[in-house]
């Protein structure tokens, strides 16, 4: 009777698969805390990463980037993962911290206490309406997000709208680099692009159980 899926780009293929399916519900993901986070300033721009690196999700062109940036001193870029499977360049070696798998409350503390986190989808038009679960823990820490992925699609739209956007080419070396000089530009300004705490809540996996609830209760009568 129902399809839920979590983007708007997966449901219209669904619904061209599954004619004779009733209704179709986009459920998005959503980040599940109530964590309070903090963030200071501090003698270097900390770029955070939380998670795995695995198919086409590569650090490469990012490190790339970073290797050919003037102010290597200013940055130092954290990497939380369960496993740390790629290469740091020689160049990077004092600037990349790699720190092991964190408990998930323990990492929104930590992505609230960067300058900005990094999220890479690289799919660019294989792969639409991937949001990726990492970009709303992102965004509910509240901090600006670098955000290596397809402008056009989902995840760009969402990061927009929060007005924390830092959106280049995930192919694109050179487009890299010059967001990270602008990045590099608004933290010594102090004017990096954050979003309004008050804006964050409606990211909450229950305001789109609230959604789902909405639904049945439509279709059903009223639910408890």
């Amino acid at each position: 009777n129902l399809v839920t899926s979590i983007s708007a780009p997966i449901l219209k293929q669904y619904k061209k698969n599954m004619p004779y399916t009733q209704d179709f519900l986009e459920i998005r993901n959503g980040y599940d805390h109530d964590v309070e986070t903090s963030h200071e300033y501090t003698q270097k721009l900390k770029i955070g990463y939380f998670g795995s690196f695995y198919g086409e999700i590569k650090p490469n062109i990012f490190f790339e980037a970073l290797a050919k940036f003037n102010f290597l001193k200013d940055i130092e870029v954290v990497i939380a993962s369960k496993i740390h499977n790629y290469a740091i360049p020689k160049e990077l070696s004092d600037n990349v911290k790699q720190i092991n798998f964190l408990a998930y409350e323990e990492s929104i503390k930590m992505m609230g206490a960067m300058d900005c986190n990094l999220l890479i989808l690289p799919f660019q038009h294989k792969r639409e309406g991937v949001y990726s679960g990492k970009l709303f823990d992102y965004l509910s820490s509240g901090r600006p997000i670098f955000a290596l992925i397809n402008d056009k699609d989902v995840a760009a739209e969402l990061i927009n709208e929060f007005q924390c956007d830092y959106i280049v080419d995930p192919n694109d070396v050179d487009q890299v680099y010059n967001m990270l000089v602008e990045i590099h530009k608004d933290w010594k300004e102090k004017k990096l692009k954050v979003i309004k705490k008050d804006k964050i809540q409606k990211l909450h996996r229950k305001e789109q159980v609230n959604l789902l609830i909405s639904f049945l209760n439509e279709k059903n009568g009223s639910i408890k």
